[in-house]
């Protein structure tokens, strides 16, 4: 599945550009205080569900969603801006939702 998003990614000459934030290196800063309940679902409601609430996309509906999609979340959201399409996230939230990530996911 990456190397298909890969190719279109290239094939389709994708605009997405990259935030700079190596997933590969995020890190749980200490007494970080994000859970799913207080920062991640509003998040994901906010930014995500407008798109991915129906069955044509994945769906981002659930903690357990979230989770089963996590790798895709941090490369298409946290290392690109390819996500959300057509909205402007500051670095810093999508910092954020990364170390949400690196920090075990708390719910």
């Amino acid at each position: 599945m990456r190397w298909l998003l890969l190719l279109c990614m290239i094939g389709c000459g994708s605009d997405a550009a990259g935030t700079g934030i190596d997933i590969n290196a995020l890190e749980c800063p200490q007494g970080s205080t994000l859970t799913y309940q207080n920062y991640t679902a509003t998040w994901i409601q906010d930014r995500c569900l407008r798109c991915h609430a129906g069955q044509n996309r994945p769906m981002l509906t659930s903690y357990e969603s979230v989770m089963a999609n996590k790798q895709d979340i941090l490369e298409t959201t946290v290392g690109t801006t390819e996500m959300p399409e057509g909205l402007n996230i500051p670095l810093e939230e999508r910092q954020l939702l990364g170390e949400w990530f690196a920090c075990g996911a708390p719910l």
